[in-house]
């Protein structure tokens, strides 16, 4: 991507059965797979098995740390949601589902994303069009409730990117950052208002490999001078030809080099590193707290911690200019998946 980024196109694929490989500044609309020819046309269970959705949110306020996603496998489908205390560095609920795939719908329309999860008690919906959105979710009948609305007309643009996936694969992934939000959180008899937050949005879809793995950085916050500051780096997943790599300083996303991590790999909760080889990011991640998962079906197997907290370092913008942050909220993660 330029410092000047193409416009997003509407669809995923071109009139000659073509993904449109590229990174793109705006929302696609229609990321379908159905009209794609050639060697990556799938259809029954070959598609079954390969096509993944997801519509994740994070939002973070000053005081709170509220995150959640919904996913679709094809077979099979997951969902999780958790509320994290800030000064009180404590999670108060964190829940997770595996579940049926007709209990979840994620739709193809990036450009006014939604997806839900409806089980008994408990449903969760997130979405976004352009100039609204919501992330709301009512869990074991009120015990846990999120009501979120959040604003993609008071952020900047979205980044979308569409990539190639080793072994025969495609996939898009729409990077939303620095989305004004909200609402309030009931945690039992407890009601915490979100104040002042800021939020970021993922959704991916795509045919993906048996095997995937990444390591992840998204931040969303402010600089002195009231512009947005967002990041969202990636290494191991959507970093070769096309990358999703972004930096956000001010209405735009522009694209830093390759990211580098570094972590202490037996304790997550230490600081992170990351940095980019152009040398346009250069950041130190602290944890507050974090979650995690280490689930193996054999068929199936996620292991899984992304830790909450706050970034510090500096970022260069694309005329050079070197810019110290400190306090920035956001979310690090090393997944790996059998899927």
């Amino acid at each position: 991507m330029a410092d000047e980024p193409a416009l997003c196109p509407e669809s995923l694929v071109d009139p000659d059965a073509a993904p449109r490989l590229g990174a793109f500044s705006g929302r696609m609309r229609d990321t379908s797979l159905e009209r794609l020819g050639g060697g990556l046309k799938r259809e029954g269970w070959r598609r079954l098995a390969s096509e993944k959705r997801w519509h994740y949110a994070c939002v973070a306020s000053p005081e709170l740390f509220v995150g959640g996603a919904i996913v679709q496998l094809g077979y099979l489908a997951s969902a999780f949601l958790y509320v994290f205390d800030r000064p009180g560095r404590r999670m108060l609920a964190q829940h997770s589902f595996l579940l049926p795939p007709p209990l979840v719908e994620i739709d193809d329309l990036a450009a006014e994303a939604r997806a839900t999860m409806r089980r008994v008690r408990s449903r969760m919906l997130i979405e976004a069009s352009a100039s609204a959105g919501r992330f709301s979710a009512d869990l074991y009948g009120g015990r846990l409730a999120v009501e979120i609305a959040l604003r993609p007309g008071s952020g900047p643009a979205a980044l979308t990117a569409v990539c190639p996936v080793a072994g025969g694969g495609v996939t898009m992934t729409q990077k939303t950052v620095c989305l004004p939000a909200e609402g309030e959180v009931r945690v039992g008899d407890r009601v915490l208002k979100v104040e002042g937050a800021l939020a970021a949005l993922d959704y991916s879809h795509g045919y993906l490999g048996r095997e995937t793995r990444w390591r992840w950085a998204s931040a969303s916050g402010r600089l002195p001078d009231g512009r947005p500051l967002g990041l969202n780096l990636v290494e191991g997943h959507n970093d070769g030809a096309v990358t999703e790599n972004a930096l956000w300083i001010g209405s735009s996303p522009t694209q830093p080099g390759r990211a580098h991590f570094e972590l202490d790999e037996s304790d997550p909760s230490r600081p992170w590193r990351v940095s980019t080889d152009d040398g346009r990011v250069d950041l130190r991640f602290l944890p507050e707290g974090l979650r995690g998962e280490d689930r193996d079906l054999k068929i199936i197997a996620s292991q899984y911690v992304q830790p909450m907290g706050t970034f510090e370092g500096v970022v260069r913008d694309s005329a050079g200019e070197t810019i110290e942050i400190a306090g920035v909220p956001g979310v690090m993660e090393r997944h790996r998946v059998r899927w």
